[in-house]
């Protein structure tokens, strides 16, 4: 006896491949796998994320000319060991808690600032959402 059925219309059909088939589908259905690594943004997000970036690299490298110093020097008062990393700071990507706290002296603006502006840049949902958080603490002990 064979597992081979005919079909009207075609070839003859595996009942055990179609059964499998239909086993898998529903499997897939079931247990969807996720990809691994970064998750995938649209492009319209991605854009916003850069233009973000691009400004706030801009607003530092003011802040840094405002002082009057180049890279090397911002680099060494503030404790950064390669003026090429700062120049990342203004151009490529956000910097960590300890270069704020290092180059917002450097720079004659408060940790505070420097720290809000990173953030307000780098994510804003996160920040608007501390800032109302902050705004609205004081609402219901003024009873």
């Amino acid at each position: 006896m064979t597992s081979d059925i005919a079909h009207p219309d075609s070839s003859p059909i595996d009942v055990f491949e179609e059964a499998s088939r239909e086993v898998s589908d529903m499997i897939a259905a079931r247990f969807q796998v996720r990809s691994r690594g970064r998750p995938k943004i649209r492009k319209e997000e991605a854009e916003r994320r850069e233009a973000r970036r691009v400004r706030f690299g801009a607003k530092l490298r003011r802040m840094r000319e405002r002082m009057g110093l180049t890279l090397a020097e911002a680099a060494a008062r503030a404790g950064i060991s390669s003026p090429r990393k700062l120049s990342q700071y203004e151009t490529t990507c956000y910097p960590p808690g300890w270069v704020i706290r290092a180059i917002a002296p450097v720079y004659g603006v408060g940790e505070t600032y420097l720290a809000e502006l990173v953030l307000k840049h780098n994510d804003p949902d996160l920040y608007q959402a501390l800032m109302s958080k902050e705004d609205n603490a004081g609402e219901g002990s003024e009873e």
